[in-house]
């Protein structure tokens, strides 16, 4: 999951370079089908926001392999 395995967009286009997945602690407002569990059972919630080079990019999809 938090592998650099996606692609990711902005208002300027495509990300170069595959990103990875950020995580975050859950809040009492998360969304539960976004929270995941990692092997220490401790609970992680997925986000699709993320910085590269100070950019911001939207996760829209999975890179291929």
């Amino acid at each position: 999951m938090t592998a650099p395995a996606f692609h990711a967009q902005s208002l300027f286009g495509e990300c170069l370079v595959p990103v990875a997945m950020p995580l975050h602690r859950p809040t009492a407002r998360t969304d539960p089908r976004l929270i995941v569990v990692d092997d220490l059972s401790e609970e992680w919630a997925i986000g699709f926001r993320i910085h590269y080079q100070q950019q911001p990019y939207r996760i829209t999809g999975f890179y291929p392999q």
